[in-house]
């Protein structure tokens, strides 16, 4: 990853084109190489064709010698080619990485309302699309169109020297050219945003179509979800066939132009052949100068095409990363040994969540949460834990005001939270364990999960630890998923143990384990369990019940 993030809140290019410099020039250094023989090659062919023809000529070869070089040419042709092609797809897909690394990390740090209220597939297919863009711009596309620019630089005046009125027909195309994309830039540009904006809200339809399959098939919702996805489609569909009519309309008239300057390039060298005021050989070094000119004027609109994706992907960006980051403080605490609230106000959109309320989790007790569904339990806790920016109120981690505090650090290393809707990896069990610890010595750690017994269900896998969960977890049941993830918050060293109704999946046995598990562990921990599960009463110090409007507990 580039070491930009945080210093400044627009996308800069520079730092991943100084993190691969080395690769890159040596990447522009073959290109030039390539075209350099690219440009010598005719004018040697038609030397040649001007000796044999008997013309008076610089070169004196036989057939021979002259394949033989000619081969040669072509061989290092070749090779500057696929060595230019290996670097672009490397640099290229690494500076990729490095993009959609960086911008996931500003997003991943903007507040959770804001991210939440964003669909992720659509988010990742902006990303992913925008990050493309702009690799594939700097690595491939803008070196190629300043080469082919300074091919139109270097063959111009080889033209004027073949033929004055041939020279200035240059000249002029590359104008037209020019004006062509000056005239065309700023539609581009709208039409192009609008239709990628179209594509990630149409692809992400698509996304939690398929995420949610299960349910369609119970419920057999086909013809629904059909007619859901048609008329998803209309808005991408219509865009999209905005910006291609476009767009062929820019590529097909920039053809026409080109076709139009060869034909009267060919009229042009044909009648100075009759009047002999050229030579057959350069006739041909003229006409296939001409033939690599015209991709080369060509690329003017390309190029500006190109400039155009790139400034959209651009501005898509650093529409992301400049928006307002989650505030985190700077203050470091090594242990939480109380957690107390002051007045506090939350509001998720217009709706109040709570009001003025206070309270005060002290080390040594089990707090149970009990309420009815939507009444604010779990934005209570995510706001003890900083996801939520209360109204009004404070919430204090040892008499420390928790603006004051690094949340990241507090939330990585003292606080252990086990969600309603685990997140497992796809990886293996094992794995899914350890999963952001770090210095682990494993048999001591094997030791530890032996202790806690909700994972005696593994030694009947064949692969015991080493089973490989798949995506969404399909393999595993419910319970098995639950109990993993309550014992990876377990094995934790944490102060604070959150649980979200941790026994929802879990059977009478799993019940009893946890329960014994809490209160052993609880002397020198903070506990909220947050649960529907009246049994957990039974181990609770203190029941906070939801809804709660204002006061003290």
């Amino acid at each position: 990853m580039v070491d930009y993030r945080f210093k400044e809140v627009k996308f800069r290019i520079v730092p991943y084109l100084n993190k691969y410099k080395y690769g890159y020039a040596f990447l522009i250094f073959v290109r030039l190489i390539y075209t350099a023989i690219l440009i010598y090659i005719p004018t040697y062919i038609g030397m040649y064709i001007d000796y044999i023809t008997k013309v008076e000529s610089s070169v004196n070869l036989t057939i021979r010698e002259f394949l033989l070089k000619f081969t040669l040419l072509i061989i290092l042709e070749f090779v500057s080619m696929y060595i230019a092609y290996y670097l672009n797809v490397k640099i290229s897909n690494y500076m990729l990485i490095d993009i959609e690394s960086d911008v996931m990390y500003e997003v991943k740090r903007l507040p959770y309302e804001k991210i939440s209220s964003v669909n992720g597939q659509y988010l990742a297919q902006r990303i992913n699309n925008d990050s493309v863009t702009i690799s594939d711009c700097v690595v491939e596309k803008f070196p190629y169109a300043a080469i082919e620019i300074l091919k139109i630089i270097v063959l111009i005046p080889i033209l004027f020297s073949i033929n004055t009125l041939l020279g200035f027909l240059s000249l002029l195309i590359v104008s037209m050219y020019v004006l062509f994309y000056k005239l065309s830039q700023a539609r581009y540009y709208s039409l192009n945003k609008d239709m990628l904006e179209k594509q990630a809200e149409f692809f992400s339809r698509i996304g939690r179509q398929l995420f949610n399959i299960l349910v369609i098939k119970i419920n057999s919702w086909y013809e629904e979800i059909d007619s859901e996805f048609l008329k998803a489609s209309i808005p991408f569909v219509k865009s999209s066939i905005k910006f291609l009519r476009y767009d062929f309309w820019i590529s097909n008239l920039s053809n026409l132009m080109t076709r139009l300057f060869f034909a009267i390039v060919i009229i042009v060298l044909g009648i100075s052949l009759g009047k002999g005021t050229t030579t057959i050989g350069n006739l041909t070094t003229a006409i296939i100068y001409v033939q690599i000119l015209i991709p080369g004027v060509a690329s003017i609109i390309e190029s500006g095409k190109s400039y155009q994706k790139y400034k959209v992907a651009k501005d898509r960006i650093n529409e992301l990363i400049s928006m307002e980051k989650e505030h985190n403080g700077s203050k470091i605490i090594d242990d939480i040994n109380v957690i107390e609230c002051k007045n506090l106000t939350v509001l998720i959109g217009e709706k109040e969540i709570f009001n003025n309320v206070s309270c005060r989790f002290e080390r040594g007790n089990i707090y149970l949460i009990v309420g009815e569904n939507g009444t604010g339990k779990s934005t209570f806790v995510h706001t003890l834990l900083g996801i939520y920016q209360p109204k009004n109120g404070k919430i204090l981690y040892d008499g420390i005001p928790i603006e004051e505090l690094d949340m990241y650090s507090v939330r990585k290393r003292l606080i252990s939270f086990t969600e309603q809707h685990p997140y497992l990896l796809e990886d293996t069990i094992y794995n899914n364990l350890v999963y952001g610890k770090k210095d682990l010595n494993k048999e001591e750690f094997m030791n530890k999960i032996r202790k806690i017994h909700l994972l005696d269900f593994i030694e009947s896998f064949d692969k015991k630890y080493d089973t490989e969960i798949n995506e969404k977890s399909s393999n595993i049941s419910g319970g098995e998923r639950q109990r993993i993830a309550i014992s990876r918050s377990l094995l934790k060293e944490a102060d604070v143990f959150i649980f979200d109704e941790p026994t929802n999946a879990l059977d009478s046995e799993g019940i009893s384990t946890f329960m014994r598990t809490l209160t052993e562990i609880k002397r020198n921990k903070i506990i909220i369990v947050i649960s529907h599960d009246p049994s957990l009463s039974n181990i609770a110090d203190k029941i906070i019940k939801f809804p709660i409007n204002q006061g003290t507990f």
